[in-house]
């Protein structure tokens, strides 16, 4: 039997059990086992691991042209489980007392996709024929493989170990079709034509991403519902899904987000943190997905920390790969990095892991010193009540987007994270339907409106709001802080920073030097992590303080 867990409202914030213990919500994953750090990770006290298993070892990366990352279960036509006795099995061996929720990518295998050219998406961008979202066919496979697979899992030596499972599918392993047109196929195109007999809508492409969405997001739940039957619901199901504010673009199929958290089923979701830019420093990396939607649905968010440092290195010799995205800069910048997507998910109240995507990128005492603190951290804030601080809520409508073209959407809905990040001050992200959760805490509302949607009109007619459109998309950091401020939001700095709060805690991120009497003002702040010399927070340092009662 394997470890039984759930995921609980704890002091606060959804959390993850284990056994009926709270955890630390901090884990460790990488695609390279024979360059993993799981001893040293675990010495700094890490208990929680994922790891990657593969249904089938092709590409993960129809784009990328990134090679089988693993040796595929169902590659042959009788099981094949070395592969994943042996990476589990190292995790184990360096940390007896782990717990895993492995990442199990769910692709089928050529043959399968071969012997069903129905089932198909109907082009790729590598040019390959890889499996469509609406194949029911396709879905009954799965199930079938994911039975076995759970089945093993059960009965292997390690089942203890084994916490849960996080279902990953599609193109880089996040629920993007393989086409990036949100899974187009024959079998999409019979379900849409369906559809549009069965509920009259008018066919155009607004309402074609909608549905393929929503396929995308009743698959997710699907498998989730069926992984929790196999494991008599004793085990949590997640997946990457909800990039809401990152996949803007209509065609990424991730429109559906209020589906998957109305889904009992789903336990937790993931996202990478944001590549905005590359992620320098002086600028906030925010969350892909409407976080405080996530939360106030009662499911825990993994942030997924791909920290580039300067051990990182691309894999392979491939064009794609020499793109500056796959570079890690010097130290400081990759210890700043470190810690501002701690501090976000500590402040935040959320869950996360350390993606040594490659391996080795934390391999060096400064970084596995400051990951042993951060462990720290979050295993004393467990018992630690958790009490939001954020007087902003930033609000946006999942689908509006999919009724406008990519560059709008982009301009809205992922650009402006940017100056919002400077503010000075906390935000939340919440969906539009959750417009009963902005309470009166919140004392200015952002909104943002690719088009307008009727949702999106009723946040506007009952909260103070500031909208943002396609129209004046280039509002400044120093217009919104002055729309926050004349609202009577409480702003930590005047000049631009990143800030998380919560009632207890207080993170800056700085973008020039700063005096800490400018953001301690009248309150009484004890320094817990960084290093503040002569009484100033230097220039793209960050800083997390202790907020004394």
């Amino acid at each position: 039997m394997s470890g039984k867990s759930s995921v609980e409202i704890y002091n606060g914030r959804p959390m993850l059990f284990v056994d009926g213990k709270p955890c630390a919500q901090c884990a460790y994953l990488t695609y390279m086992p024979a360059k993993a750090n799981y001893e040293e990770f675990a010495a700094c006290g890490y208990t929680l691991f994922s790891v990657p298993l593969f249904f089938s070892s092709q590409t993960i990366n129809e784009y990328g042209d990134v090679p089988p990352l693993g040796k595929g279960i169902f590659d042959g036509k009788t099981p094949d489980f070395s592969e994943v006795d042996e990476r589990i099995g190292q995790i184990v061996k360096a940390c007896p007392s782990c717990r895993v929720f492995p990442r199990v990518n769910i692709s089928p295998p050529r043959w399968w996709e071969d012997d069903n050219p129905d089932e198909l998406c109907y082009k790729t961008l590598s040019g390959n024929k890889r499996v469509c979202f609406s194949s029911d066919k396709w879905l009954g496979y799965e199930k079938e493989c994911l039975k076995i697979f759970v089945d093993h899992v059960a009965r292997a030596p390690y089942a203890e170990n084994v916490c849960g499972y996080q279902i990953a599918c599609g193109n880089t392993e996040e629920w993007f079709g393989f086409d990036m047109e949100s899974s187009k196929g024959k079998r999409s195109e019979e379900k849409y034509q369906a559809y549009l007999k069965a509920s009259g809508k008018r066919d155009d492409a607004g309402t074609l991403y909608v549905f393929l969405s929503e396929i995308i997001a009743t698959t997710i739940c699907d498998l989730a519902r069926y992984v929790k039957e196999i494991t008599s619901r004793t085990m949590v199901v997640g997946a990457f899904y909800g990039y809401t504010l990152e996949a803007c673009g209509r065609s990424s199929g991730h429109h559906a987000l209020r589906t998957v958290l109305e889904c009992d089923d789903v336990d937790f979701l993931c996202s990478p943190i944001s590549y905005m830019f590359n992620r320098p420093l002086g600028q906030d990396n925010p969350y892909m997905v409407p976080f405080a939607s996530i939360r106030a649905h009662g499911k825990v968010y993994f942030s997924e920390n791909d920290t580039r440092t300067h051990l990182t290195r691309p894999p392979f010799d491939t064009p794609y790969f020499n793109k500056p995205v796959w570079f890690g800069r010097d130290k400081k910048h990759a210890m700043e990095n470190i810690k501002q997507h701690f501090a976000r998910a500590f402040i935040n109240g959320h869950a996360f892991w350390w993606f040594d995507m490659w391996g080795g990128w934390f391999n060096d005492e400064d970084y596995l010193r400051l990951l042993s603190r951060v462990h720290t951290l979050m295993e004393r804030n467990i018992e630690e009540k958790f009490v939001p601080a954020a007087e902003i809520a930033v609000v946006v409508d999942e689908k509006s987007t999919c009724y406008v073209g990519n560059e709008d959407a982009d301009k809205v809905c992922y650009h402006t994270r940017k100056n919002l990040g400077l503010i000075g001050a906390p935000f939340d992200i919440y969906l539009s339907g959750d417009l009963d959760k902005i309470d009166d805490r919140y004392k200015a509302v952002v909104v943002l409106a690719p088009v307008m949607t009727d949702e999106l009109e009723e946040v506007v007619k009952s909260k103070n709001c500031f909208v943002i459109t396609p129209e004046n998309c280039d509002v400044s950091t120093e217009e919104l802080r002055l729309f926050c401020s004349r609202s009577g939001v409480k702003l930590f700095t005047d000049v631009d920073a990143v800030v998380y709060a919560n009632a207890d805690y207080l993170f800056v991120h700085t973008t020039c030097d700063l005096p800490f009497s400018s953001i301690s003002k009248s309150e009484e702040l004890e320094l817990i992590l960084g290093d503040m010399q002569d009484g100033i927070l230097a220039k793209h340092n960050g800083y997390l303080f202790r907020r004394k009662k």
